[in-house]
């Protein structure tokens, strides 16, 4: 990302976390994130968001990776960036705020969106192993319990169900099998396609 770019993202994170902390929730967010005893963190909360949404944009799944690169080209933007271990602990208390941005800017997307065709991405995002669920606690406020459908085999919803979703204007789309009776359009098969190419 450009100078310009990150200088941006942080004005937009910045402007959204001085909004955010006015409610009943930030609050809440931020006496969590800064604790009751111990030192005072020496990072903000908008520069871990910003550090973290841009982990993102650099493409590094690794955040122990994007905390050394960090350290190499980010720190004279962020010079009380702190070791590996206190960034990691910031990084999960700041997760709410991550959370509330991401979903604030999903929001703006498509209040002005003026397109009539959505893609959804059905990837499941795991946060901890089936043997640790008990203990997880980083994302005990915000993720749940589900199963992915990964691995069995899709079939299109019962005929009732789906003439019900066509007359509400909602027309699913997706890969037909050799058992189904109704192979996709030349235009459904162009906008799966698309969403692959997307989520990809």
């Amino acid at each position: 990302m450009t100078e310009n770019g990150l200088i941006t993202l942080y004005i937009n994170i910045d402007d959204f976390y001085h909004r955010f902390i006015e409610t009943k929730t930030g609050k809440k967010a931020l006496s969590h994130y800064y604790g009751k005893r111990g030192p005072k963190r020496r990072m903000t909360v908008p520069e871990v968001m910003t550090l973290n949404i841009l982990r993102i944009f650099d493409r590094t799944a690794d955040l122990k990776t994007f905390h050394a690169h960090a350290e190499n080209e980010y720190k004279k933007y962020f010079p009380e960036l702190t070791n590996y271990e206190n960034f990691l602990k910031a990084t999960n208390k700041s997760a709410p705020f991550i959370a509330a941005y991401v979903q604030y800017m999903l929001y703006l997307a498509r209040k002005n969106c003026t397109k009539s065709i959505f893609y959804l991405d059905s990837t499941p995002v795991s946060v901890c192993e089936n043997r640790y669920i008990s203990s997880n606690k980083v994302s005990k406020g915000v993720a749940s319990r589900g199963k992915s459908t990964k691995g069995c085999a899709g079939y299109i919803l019962k005929k009732d169900e789906l003439k019900k979703m066509y007359e509400s204007g909602r027309k699913p789309c997706t890969a037909t099998r050799k058992n189904m009776r109704h192979p996709m359009t030349k235009e459904q098969f162009q906008l799966l396609r698309n969403r692959n190419c997307i989520e990809n």
